[in-house]
């Protein structure tokens, strides 16, 4: 059962990165595409935000809060300046949702909860993208809002979706905005 839930866990952060770089860039690709995300996937989006927990996020921390002592190690070089502060208070916030309703002696310590987070930080970390779009998103904490937080990318996954419609080909549409 562990290694079925380390590899539920690597299929889950791996389709967690589809959907973003398909919400975002598919547009790109073709119209039936940004009206598929415009139509399916940004309800979807929202509807998520909505609900108290992240349901990719929830059960991952679900499946390495129940296995963590027997998962595997992910093989990522990993050290305390890889946790990036806003990330772990999200990751430990939804985690502490999560055992709300646990009674006091199943609950994780400090030391678990934290253990916890690290490990599902290295396994972000392996997949690259949600890990160095993380430091991506530190570079604009200066500007008046952040454009790379996931509103951000959720309206302009919806203006790239919605300008590919009304353009001919997705190609015009990269003219128009590189000229």
């Amino acid at each position: 059962m562990m290694y079925l839930a380390y590899i539920t866990l690597h299929i889950l952060t791996f389709i967690h990165c589809l959907i973003w770089v398909f919400f975002v860039f598919g547009c790109l690709y073709s119209k039936t595409i940004a009206t598929l995300n415009l139509y399916l996937i940004l309800p979807f989006i929202y509807f998520s935000w909505i609900s108290r927990q992240h349901p990719i996020l929830a059960f991952k921390l679900i499946l390495i809060r129940k296995y963590l002592k027997e998962l595997p190690d992910v093989p990522v070089n990993f050290n305390k300046s890889d946790l990036i502060k806003n990330d772990f208070d999200e990751v430990l916030k939804q985690l502490n949702i999560l055992e709300e309703n646990v009674p006091s002696e199943k609950k994780s310590t400090s030391e678990e909860k934290h253990n916890i987070i690290v490990y599902y930080f290295k396994l972000e970390k392996l997949y690259m993208l949600p890990y160095h779009f993380s430091f991506l998103k530190i570079r604009f904490d200066d500007s008046y809002e952040n454009p790379l937080t996931p509103q951000g990318l959720l309206i302009l996954g919806v203006i790239l979706s919605l300008y590919s419609t009304l353009n001919k080909s997705p190609i015009t549409m990269i003219k128009n905005i590189l000229s």
